[in-house]
């Protein structure tokens, strides 16, 4: 253990009970020293998944000991998002659209900025009869936009097996495998001939190679492939853009979701270009422009 560790158990604990306050307390205090966002949040997470309970029940049971299976186990997953890994992937699942979802170190962890993709399908587009979720991953968007859209029958596809096999566990999960049907391959390619949409929905891979290892050590552990998006962040997105055409119906949505700075380069030249359509944005919860919603005229 480095100089700069604290070691798992200081003497007085040693001496007296572990309980539950006493493992939070000492879980999120060791988080925040490192920096970590949210640290009380992650120790209720990490502690209540060792448990197999929810969070109300580590504060309705504070005085409960723990026993000594439970401390070792509490003491690897510490040990891991020390290392880099995320909580989510330590605990197996995250929540994304109010829905349950596993994830694995095959996947990127869904989040909070993805459900503005999904919000800005549900508020614009209706009744489509067929969806495709290109770059699927885990498979949490193809899950939402079965759930928001239940007479639409839609297509997920992603280039990795791994990522496939998390998604259809979690297709699985969701009792949607009569409606979603996975493809593997490269973009578009992977597709049955002839497919066509009423609606696209993407999360590419955005980030720019050369700020990946300025990304947060438990973003550099998902998969790089699901990240990296070339020079200027782009090199999926125009592809995307360059063949969405021919996959969408007359009329048929294509919503991006992209990091910021990229935003005006897609709504207001690569949109024209590709699709001859500009693209109207969507900003996430915190304000920033997050997504771009194209659509093809009737």
């Amino acid at each position: 253990m480095g100089g700069g560790d604290r070691v798992w158990y200081t003497r007085p604990v040693m001496e007296q009970t572990w309980t539950l306050k006493a493992a939070l307390d000492w879980i999120a205090e060791d988080l925040r020293r490192r920096d970590i966002p949210s640290p009380r949040l992650e120790a209720e997470l990490l502690l209540s998944a060792v448990l197999q309970t929810d969070r109300l029940y580590l504060y309705t049971h504070f005085d409960r000991p723990l026993d000594d299976a439970e401390r070792g186990t509490l003491k690897s997953a510490v040990s891991r998002r020390r290392a880099g890994e995320s909580a989510a992937v330590i605990i197996g699942k995250k929540e994304f659209w109010s829905l349950d979802f596993e994830v694995t170190k095959d996947v990127l962890v869904p989040r909070p900025e993805t459900e503005t993709l999904v919000e800005a399908t549900v508020d614009r587009v209706s009744a489509p009869s067929r969806i495709l979720d290109l770059c699927c991953g885990s498979g949490c968007i193809a899950v939402a936009l079965a759930t928001e859209f239940p007479d639409a029958a839609v297509d997920a596809a992603d280039l990795s097996g791994a990522a496939l096999s998390v998604a259809a566990s979690n297709v699985a999960r969701h009792n949607l495998a009569h409606r979603i049907s996975l493809y593997e391959g490269d973009l578009f390619d992977a597709l049955p001939v002839g497919r066509a949409y009423d609606l696209i929905a993407t999360n590419p891979p955005y980030v720019i190679d050369a700020e990946i290892n300025t990304l947060a050590r438990e973003v550099r552990a998902e998969p790089r492939m699901a990240l990296d998006g070339g020079p200027d962040g782009l090199a999926i997105i125009r592809r995307i853009l360059s063949d969405a055409g021919a996959f969408l119906k007359p009329g048929g949505w294509l919503f991006i979701e992209m990091d910021p700075r990229q935003v005006p380069v897609v709504a207001r030249e690569l949109g024209p270009r590709c699709l001859g359509v500009a693209g109207d944005v969507v900003p996430d919860l915190a304000g920033r422009e997050r997504v771009v919603c194209l659509r093809l005229p009737v």
